[in-house]
């Protein structure tokens, strides 16, 4: 006898679970199954059995606690949705095992771990950031090219200036410099193929930025 094991919410409400159920002496799929023909019983981790009241349905059908419902004699041989009550799934427990048992079949637990997250939301959530992230690496790389383009042409108005030094942050590259001011004087930027730049921002005498200058190290 194997165990299934399923991972849920704790405090999920409506589940409803597939199981496979086979005959114990062929080993193959039971078929035409009723609610008369099983017992069915949920245990929470460290509890007592707590009885299920198994009522037949359809397959497909809203949820209704203890329904057992044959999903297809001939396309899907032994397979049966269950409805668990909710009562199995509240918190307060690591995991509960329901099992069900009948004259004819082999008995089936199924170990339903009790999680305080749903792992489905935190997939979104990781891909949410993810997806930020690269967007703002994305943006980023297009304010310090922009910069570049304005420099390579004769010089950066104040805007720029400021974009190109919030991109030189938000990629963190390498390791900045600054004046008595406060104002970025330089940066060291490491490339993954080991390139090193040696970045020059110089200012006139009134503080406005004067000459911007980029250098292979050697």
């Amino acid at each position: 006898m194997s165990y299934d094991e399923l991972i849920v919410k704790a405090a999920a409400s409506s589940k409803i679970i597939e199981v496979m159920l086979r005959n114990s002496t062929t080993g193959q799929g039971e078929t035409g199954l009723e609610a008369a023909d099983l017992t069915a019983y949920y245990t929470r981790e460290g509890g007592t059995a707590v009885q299920i009241a198994l009522i037949d349905g359809s397959p497909g059908d809203s949820y209704d606690s203890g329904t057992i419902a044959e999903i297809h004699s001939a396309n899907a041989k032994g397979l049966y949705q269950l409805h668990i009550p909710n009562a199995a799934l509240i918190t307060g427990a690591n995991a509960v095992t329901v099992n069900i048992q009948g004259a004819t079949i082999i008995d089936k637990p199924v170990k339903i771990l009790l999680l305080d997250a749903d792992l489905r939301d935190g997939v979104a959530a990781v891909a949410t950031e993810v997806t930020a992230a690269s967007g703002a690496y994305q943006a980023s790389l297009a304010a310090y090219s922009a910069a570049l383009a304005v420099a390579a042409i004769g010089g950066l108005n104040d805007l720029s200036v400021t974009d190109m030094i919030l991109a030189l942050h938000v990629l963190s590259i390498g390791s900045y410099t600054y004046d008595a001011a406060g104002r970025c004087t330089g940066a060291v930027k490491t490339f993954d193929d080991g390139t090193v730049i040696n970045v020059t921002i110089a200012y006139d005498a009134s503080g406005q930025y004067d000459s911007y200058e980029e250098a292979e190290a050697p």
